[in-house]
């Protein structure tokens, strides 16, 4: 479980960098202000997505990345609202691997992604050229971060890092447009 919540969690930070701004922060300058959670809300009507059980409040709401975190989806405005147990029962799923082909449809009617999207699973390839054009910063700043640097059952968390966007950029049509792996090895071996 830390393992998974390390992961997750540098894969968000990785994003933030990458993009220059957190998620929130980037919805509200795209949308003059208004707050991800409340837009989220709204769209979904309070309601779980999945098991259609009214959600007590906002608060309790879970903001899904409808399309995986470990696919490099920034939380953004197609965000998905879940309860709780769908949510963790959804963890990093794609759309079509999750939901009914009619749950499908409705998803992507509210998120406006469209339906191909959520059919296929693919990474976010903005997110790759992103990371491709900045590798130097990426084995240079971002890995050696103190909490990339943190060995979790005799294993770097960086590494753990690396060898997750490899499984993402392995997943690319037409294959990996890169192998981070032997970048990082071969960074390694002239340091």
């Amino acid at each position: 479980m830390k393992e998974d919540a390390a992961r997750r969690r540098a894969l968000e930070l990785l994003l933030t960098d990458l993009y220059g701004e957190s998620p929130q922060l980037r919805y509200r300058h795209i949308t003059g202000g208004r707050e991800l959670a409340d837009d989220v809300w709204s769209k979904f009507s309070g309601k779980c997505f999945n098991c259609e059980a009214q959600i007590s409040g906002r608060k309790k709401m879970h903001l899904d990345h409808t399309r995986p975190l470990a696919m490099l989806w920034p939380l953004d405005g197609t965000a998905t609202c879940l309860c709780g147990s769908c949510n963790s029962q959804k963890r990093d799923r794609f759309p079509a691997d999750y939901y009914s082909v009619d749950q499908l449809q409705k998803l992507s009617k509210i998120t406006e992604i469209p339906i191909e999207e959520l059919r296929r699973p693919s990474p976010n390839m903005e997110a790759i050229h992103l990371l491709k054009d900045r590798l130097e910063w990426f084995f240079n700043e971002f890995c050696l971060r103190p909490e990339l640097n943190k060995v979790r059952d005799g294993k770097l968390s960086s590494e753990l890092l690396i060898k997750a966007l490899q499984k993402t950029l392995n997943r690319c049509e037409g294959g990996a447009p890169i192998d981070l792996v032997k970048l990082h090895e071969d960074w390694l071996s002239s340091q």
